[in-house]
C-alpha cells in the first residue's frame, strides 16, 4: 500500500485546519481593534454634526446642548462644545439686552430730536413773522408823508424817510451829518 497520497492528504487537511485556525485567530484580535474606532467617529460626526447646525442657527446655540456620553476624549469634546455653546447663548441674550436698550434709546432721542425740529420750526415761523412786521413797520416810516428821523446820542442823523430827507436838504444835512444846528435844542428838550 502506497501511504504517499493519504499523507499529502493529511498534510494538506493539516494546512487547512491551520489556516482556518489563523484566521478565526486574526478575526476575533481584529473586530476588538476595528470595533471601537467605527464606535468613536460615529460619536465625532454626530459631535460635528451639532456644532454645523448651531453654526447655521447662531440664534439659538443652546437648542444645540447635548449631554455628553462616556468618560473618554470624545466625551471631553462634546463637553467643550457644549462650554462654547453655553457661552455663545449667554453672549446672544447680552447681545438681544444690549440691542432692547439702544432700540430705547433710539426711540427716546428720535422723540427728543422731534420735539426739538417741532420747536425750531415755531422759533423759524416766528422770526419769519417777526421779520415780515418789521418789513412793513419800516415800509410804514418810509412810506409815511410826515417826516420821520433817527437820531443817535452823538446828534448824528441815523435815518430819515423822503419826507424828512427834502426837509433836510433844505439845511444842507441828511443821514451821517449831524442834526442842524437850529433843531438841536428841540431835540435836546425832547430827550429829557
Amino acid at each position: 500500500i502506497d501511504i504517499a497520497p493519504v499523507r499529502a492528504a493529511v498534510g494538506a487537511f493539516i494546512w487547512r485546519i491551520a489556516g482556518i485556525g489563523l484566521g478565526i485567530s486574526l478575526a476575533v484580535a481584529a473586530a476588538p481593534l476595528a470595533l471601537p474606532p467605527v464606535l468613536v467617529l460615529r460619536r465625532v460626526h454626530a459631535l460635528h454634526r451639532r456644532l454645523s447646525l448651531a453654526a447655521e442657527d447662531p440664534a439659538r446655540p443652546s437648542a444645540y446642548i447635548a449631554p455628553a456620553i462616556g468618560d473618554d476624549e470624545v466625551a471631553e469634546l462634546g463637553a467643550a462644545a457644549n462650554t462654547l455653546l453655553e457661552r455663545s447663548a449667554d453672549q446672544m441674550a447680552q447681545l438681544e439686552a444690549l440691542n432692547a436698550e439702544l432700540e430705547d434709546r433710539v426711540s427716546e432721542r428720535t422723540a427728543a430730536l422731534s420735539l426739538t425740529t417741532d420747536r425750531m420750526q415755531a422759533q423759524t415761523e416766528e422770526r419769519e413773522a417777526a421779520e415780515l412786521r418789521a418789513i412793513e413797520l419800516a415800509a410804514f416810516v418810509s412810506e409815511n408823508p410826515e417826516p420821520a428821523l433817527r437820531i443817535g446820542r452823538d446828534d448824528l442823523i441815523v435815518y430819515a424817510n423822503p419826507a424828512a430827507r427834502r426837509l433836510l436838504e433844505a439845511q444842507a444835512s441828511g443821514p451821517g451829518r449831524l442834526v442842524p444846528e437850529a433843531w438841536r435844542d428841540a431835540i435836546g428838550a425832547a430827550r429829557s
